[in-house]
C-alpha cells in the first residue's frame, strides 16, 4: 500500500485479505488452465468490485485511509485499492495487470488449485459478504493457516528479541506487558508477552522473513536500504510492536511445556498522539499476524519461558518472577475449571 493507505481495523484487514487471497488462487488457477469460468468472471466485475469498495469504507469510517481508483479494460472493470491490492476479473487481469503482477511475485499465487474449486470458493464469499456476514464469523469460514517458509530464522530473531529485552533488565521501554490467562470455559491455558523489540535486530530478522513469505502473510515488497526497513510504502519502519502468543499444549496435566501460537508484528511507520499522548497501539503502519499454529514449536516456547522469561522480574510485579506470577495464575484457573466441572456434573445428574 501506499504511505497514505493503511487499516485502523485489523479484522477487516484480515476479511480483506482473504479476499484478496482468494482471489489470487482464482486469477492463477485460470492462468494455469488458460479458461475462464463466466459466472465468476461476472460476479468479480459486478458484485466483488462494490463489496470491497464497501469493506474499505468500512474502515475508513474508523480512522483507515484507503486511495481506491476504477480501471476499465475492454469493457472489464477493475478497482484498484493500492500497488498491492487488485480486484478484478481473469478477463482484466490477462491484458492489463497479470504480467506485472508476475513480475514482483503476487502471481501466480503458491497454494492455487484448480479453476472450478477456487472460483466457488470465490462465489461462496460474494455470496456470504452480501448476505451481511459479520468479519468475524467471515474470517473464521474463510482463514487459510499459511505455509511459512524460514520459520527457524524468525523464532531465532524472536529469542534475540527476548535476549535484548533481558539484558535491558526487562524494563518498561522494552516490554510493554505480561499477562497469564486460563479461559475456564475452553480450558486454554498460556502467557502473553509484548515487547517493544529492537529495531535492529527485527528490521533484519523480519526481511528475510516477509520476503519469502510475501503471499502468504499478504504484504507488499520489503526493502533494506541504510539499515531501515521499508514495507508497503517508501516511509520506513520506526519502530515494531511484538505481540506473543504462548498457550500450553496440556493445560490440565503439564504446566511446562508450551507452544508459540503466533507472533502479531506492528511495523509502525508513523505514531498517531491521542490528545498529546502517544499510545503504543495508535499508529500509521502495518500489522503482520504470523500463525505458527502448524507448526512444532513446542521445544522453543517451553525453553523461552522456562528458561528465560519465567525468571525475569517486570515493574507491575515488584519483586515476584513473570514464573510464579504464571503458576499463581495458573493454579487458580485450574480451580475454578474444575469447580465448573463439578457444578455441571452435579446438573447433569439431576
Amino acid at each position: 500500500m501506499s504511505d497514505t493507505s493503511f487499516f485502523k481495523n485489523h479484522t477487516i484487514k484480515i476479511s480483506v485479505d482473504n479476499v484478496d487471497q482468494q482471489l489470487r488462487r482464482y486469477l492463477t488457477a485460470c492462468e494455469n488452465e488458460k479458461a475462464t469460468y463466466r459466472i465468476v468472471e461476472d460476479a468479480i466485475s459486478e458484485r466483488l468490485i462494490p463489496i470491497v469498495e464497501n469493506m474499505m469504507s468500512d474502515d475508513a469510517m474508523e480512522g483507515g485511509v484507503h486511495p481506491m481508483k476504477h480501471h476499465t479494460y475492454q469493457g472489464q472493470p477493475a478497482l484498484f485499492c493500492s500497488h498491492s491490492c487488485y480486484v478484478a476479473n481473469y478477463t482484466f487481469a490477462r491484458g492489463f495487470v497479470y504480467d506485472e503482477l508476475k513480475k514482483i511475485g503476487d502471481l501466480p499465487f503458491y497454494d492455487a488449485g484448480n479453476m472450478i474449486d477456487e472460483g466457488n470458493r470465490l462465489l461462496d464469499m460474494i455470496d456470504d459478504l452480501e448476505q451481511g456476514m459479520k468479519y468475524e464469523s467471515f474470517n473464521k469460514k474463510y482463514y487459510r493457516v499459511p505455509k511459512l517458509k524460514g520459520v527457524d530464522r524468525l523464532l531465532s530473531g524472536i529469542e534475540r528479541m527476548v535476549d535484548d529485552a533481558i539484558k535491558n533488565d526487562f524494563h518498561w521501554s522494552k516490554v510493554s506487558d505480561v499477562m497469564p490467562f486460563y479461559n475456564t470455559a475452553t480450558g486454554e491455558c498460556g502467557m502473553f508477552v509484548d515487547l517493544q523489540p529492537d529495531k535492529r535486530i527485527t528490521d533484519y530478522t523480519m526481511f528475510p522473513f516477509l520476503s519469502q513469505n510475501r503471499q502468504a502473510l499478504g504484504v507488499g515488497v520489503p526493502a533494506l536500504k541504510n539499515d531501515m526497513l521499508y514495507m508497503n510504502g517508501s516511509n520506513p519502519v520506526q519502530r515494531y510492536n511484538l505481540h506473543l502468543f504462548f498457550t500450553l499444549t496440556n493445560p490440565l496435566k503439564n504446566k511446562e511445556e508450551f507452544e508459540l501460537k503466533y507472533a502479531k508484528f506492528d511495523f509502525v511507520r508513523k505514531d498517531v498522539p491521542i490528545s498529546g499522548i502517544y499510545m503504543l497501539d495508535n499508529f500509521v503502519g502495518t500489522v503482520v499476524d504470523v500463525n505458527l499454529s502448524a507448526v512444532n514449536t513446542k521445544e522453543f516456547a517451553s525453553k523461552l519461558l522456562n528458561d528465560k522469561i519465567f525468571h525475569q522480574k517486570y515493574a507491575t510485579l515488584g519483586s515476584e518472577e513473570i514464573g510464579k506470577y504464571f503458576v499463581r495464575e495458573y493454579e487458580a484457573g485450574i480451580k475454578a475449571l474444575t469447580s465448573n466441572e463439578k457444578v455441571i456434573q452435579s446438573e447433569v445428574e439431576r
